[in-house]
């Protein structure tokens, strides 16, 4: 699976990502239909987050604070070692919209504004059935 996102800074968002997260570079394109990116694979899953930018610039979408990227990493050594790049990338945490998101997690904004939840485990709320629609 790949989630592909539009932005204006696509330097900014290749050094957020690689650098700050932590997240390999497995693909980079130039000038290719008009289009140039970044392709970030998660580690030892088969997921990639791509980040593209357009020429000339496409209007990017206002990132809404409920529509989040969540990074689940259980260690806690790797949760604080990520969590001391961010503060020393000068990240800091964002009070996230759904008070969900307060227990044990943080939530920050990348160079576009879309939020990244770094969280030890997923949460349970109740349980949903598999006919739920």
């Amino acid at each position: 699976m790949r989630i592909a996102r539009t932005t204006r800074r696509l330097a900014e968002q290749r050094r957020f990502y690689g650098e700050t997260l932590g997240l390999v570079v497995v693909a980079e394109f130039s000038g290719h239909a008009g289009y140039s990116g970044v392709v970030f694979a998660l580690p030892g899953l088969p997921l990639h987050l791509e980040f593209t930018r357009q020429l000339p610039a496409a209007p990017v979408p206002v990132p809404d604070p409920d529509e989040l990227l969540v990074l689940y990493l259980p260690d806690a050594g790797v949760r604080r070692a990520l969590l001391q790049r961010l503060a020393v990338a000068g990240r800091r945490p964002l009070e996230p919209a759904n008070p969900y998101w307060k227990q044990d997690a943080h939530t920050f904004a990348d160079a576009d504004g879309w939020r990244i939840v770094i969280a030890a485990r997923p949460l349970r709320i109740g349980s949903v059935s598999p006919d739920a629609k």
